[in-house]
């Protein structure tokens, strides 16, 4: 039992997200084309906007082109910016199904 209690622990323990990367310009294709080129399945995303009128509704859309839906999404507000963490489903975005 206690073999396989290490066992479980030991593979359990690769689940969870050792890096991150963190993403902060203004133009939300500019954080498409960073978060492909700097992160990989499975970071932390730590995205920051400035905020603004559409702050929240760009982190929303950036959340559901890249943030895993089985995990915890945070929306972090401060005076002055606007933090989106969670844990990326990929680097490449979803994509509206067609009809």
């Amino acid at each position: 039992m206690k073999k396989l209690f290490a066992f479980l622990i030991l593979f359990s323990v690769n689940s969870f997200a050792d890096n991150y990367c963190f993403i902060s310009d203004e133009d939300s294709l500019e954080y498409e084309e960073e978060i492909e080129s700097r992160c990989h399945k499975g970071d932390i995303l730590n995205a920051m906007m400035s905020n603004s009128s559409l702050t929240t509704n760009l982190l929303a859309n950036l959340s559901l082109k890249y943030c895993a839906f089985d995990k915890e999404i945070l929306f972090i507000p401060d005076e002055f910016e606007t933090y989106l963490q969670c844990v990326l489903a990929d680097i490449k975005p979803r994509t509206p199904r067609q009809k």
